[in-house]
């Protein structure tokens, strides 16, 4: 309880590229991911938005045990802004308290208070915010999460969408992200835990 790894509100915490990582009884605070850059429409040559980088608190890529931890107030960047005249925004980054692309076991841990970023606007249309407040887990991986809290975590909020009526174009906002708590697209075990106020 009197180790706490923090991001400063400027960079993601732990990053696992591979391999297997325990932690234990530390708390991961105030990571912050990279913004997606915006778009730039060059004649004949657009770049498009990028997407807000994921896992502020944990990205973890390999194996990563974690028991009684705290993940907390971490927040993924935003998505990047569509430029004119056509451009969709790009979506918010994904996963705030832990983006899991490998296997993942948590006992005993609370996920709170963890917010993914916005979906960037479009001159097309705004894009989807974040998903998976305190944890996405990709289509890929795997997480078991025993007698674990997800507390008070939220996906992203919808990008805008431009003024483009002196275009004679529509142009809608986007979606919020989903899964205030948790975003799986791949297995997930979830056993006696408390999943609340997301």
């Amino acid at each position: 309880t009197n180790l706490a790894l923090s991001g400063n509100n400027a960079r993601r915490v732990i990053n696992v590229a591979g391999g297997t990582v325990s932690l234990s009884g530390v708390t991961v605070r105030e990571g912050r991911s990279t913004n997606g850059a915006n778009g730039t429409s060059f004649i004949g040559n657009p770049i498009p938005p990028i997407t807000g980088q994921p896992g502020a608190g944990i990205y973890n890529g390999g194996t990563l045990n974690i028991t009684n931890c705290c993940i907390a107030n971490n927040q993924t960047g935003n998505g990047g802004n569509g430029a004119p005249p056509y451009e969709p925004g790009a979506v918010g980054g994904p996963g705030a308290g832990i983006y899991n692309a490998g296997i993942l076991r948590m006992h005993g841990c609370t996920v709170c208070s963890n917010v993914c970023g916005a979906g960037g606007s479009g001159w097309q249309s705004g894009a989807a915010g974040g998903s998976g407040g305190g944890l996405f887990n990709a289509a890929s991986a795997s997480v078991t999460i025993v007698a674990s809290t997800f507390a008070g975590n939220s996906s992203g909020p919808g990008g805008a969408g431009a003024d483009t009526s002196a275009f004679g174009i529509g142009s809608s906002g986007g979606p919020g992200g989903n899964g205030g708590a948790i975003q799986s697209d791949g297995p997930l075990t979830l056993i006696a835990g408390t999943v609340s106020g997301n």
